[in-house]
C-alpha cells in the first residue's frame, strides 16, 4: 500500500503527493457548513458567497479541539473539519493508501507536530508526547 510521502498545507489550501505519482488535492483550505452537511475544498469556495457566515477558512492553520462556536453546530472544532476535508480527498484518491501523515512546523497548529489520519480518525501528536484521537461525530 501506497504512503503519503508529501503534503504541502499552505494559505491556499492542501496538496498531496503519495507513492506512484498518486495526487491528493489540490483541495482549497475552504469549508462550508451547513447543518449537519459540510462542502470542503473547491465546491466549498465556489458556494462561500451564498452563506459567507457558514464559511470556514482558517482550520488549518488552527488544527485544535476548542469549538468554532456559532454559528458552527455545537462542539464543532478546526481538527474535525480538518479530519473531513481530508476524508474527503481520501475516499476519492485513496488507491491504496494506508494513512496519511502530516507532519507540520513547530510554529504551526498550535504546538501539534504530527497528524496521522486513518479509518479511526486523527491521532494527534503534541512535542510534549501526548496523543489525542479525534473522530468526526
Amino acid at each position: 500500500m501506497a504512503r503519503t510521502l508529501s503534503l504541502d498545507l499552505g494559505d491556499g489550501g492542501l496538496l498531496g503527493l503519495a507513492e506512484g505519482g498518486l495526487v491528493l488535492g489540490p483541495s482549497p483550505g475552504c469549508a462550508l457548513v451547513e447543518g449537519e452537511r459540510s462542502l470542503f475544498g473547491e465546491e466549498a469556495r465556489r458556494r462561500c458567497r451564498l452563506s459567507p457566515r457558514l464559511v470556514a477558512s482558517d482550520f488549518w492553520a488552527r488544527l485544535d479541539t476548542a469549538p468554532l462556536g456559532p454559528p458552527f453546530p455545537e462542539g464543532l472544532s478546526a481538527a474535525d473539519l480538518v479530519h473531513a476535508h481530508l476524508e474527503g480527498l481520501w475516499k476519492t484518491t485513496k488507491g491504496g493508501t494506508a494513512e496519511v501523515v502530516l507532519a507540520l512546523p513547530g510554529e504551526s497548529a498550535a504546538g501539534v507536530t504530527v497528524l496521522t489520519v486513518g479509518e479511526e480518525g486523527v491521532l494527534v501528536r503534541h512535542p510534549d508526547g501526548r496523543e489525542e484521537m479525534l473522530s468526526l461525530p
